[in-house]
């Protein structure tokens, strides 16, 4: 659900469509107001503490984003996450240093360009196996220097070291 203020009549329509539909228990008439009144302030201060909690929660997990984010972007050794094709999805400030490019210039680029052509054809083998063994072997790659050096690929989308 949107928490922008606009939502409020909105949330408001859709509230009194659905209770159009469900009016059985409503063809008696009211004869107890002070209590039927007592249940709705008991009901909105219910909904306004799930509110808070809700609002409380969103908070958290944003610090949580933004330290991890911190932790990603800032680490001093190259980060970066790959499709199963070998796309960039996500790479850290350090490895698009390394590769001399801004990193929204790296997204969505096929990160082959950054790999000698000898070493392409072992990274695309590593690359379509590592879909299929759970405990892939470790890739050495000269992506980002004219030295080998190993890189570990956990298999899913690739998170690359």
């Amino acid at each position: 659900m949107n928490s922008n203020p606009g939502n409020g009549s909105q949330l408001r329509k859709l509230a009194q469509d659905a209770l159009q539909g469900n009016t059985e228990g409503l063809q008696e008439p009211i004869t107890d107001v002070p209590s039927l009144l007592h249940e709705l302030q008991v009901h909105q201060i219910e909904l306004e503490m799930q509110n808070e909690d809700l609002r409380r929660v969103q908070h958290e997990l944003e610090d949580t984003r933004n330290r991890y984010l911190d932790l990603y972007d800032f680490a001093p050794i190259g980060y970066f996450t790959l499709d199963k094709n070998g796309m960039i999805l996500e790479i850290n400030l350090t490895t698009a240093k390394k590769l001399g490019r801004g990193r929204s210039v790296l997204i969505k680029t096929p990160f082959s360009k950054y790999i000698a052509h000898d070493a392409q054809d072992p990274f695309y083998l590593y690359l379509r196996n590592s879909y299929q063994d759970p405990n892939p072997s470790d890739l050495r790659s000269a992506a980002c220097e004219s030295k080998w050096r190993p890189v570990r690929c956990p298999t899913g989308n690739h998170a690359c070291a």
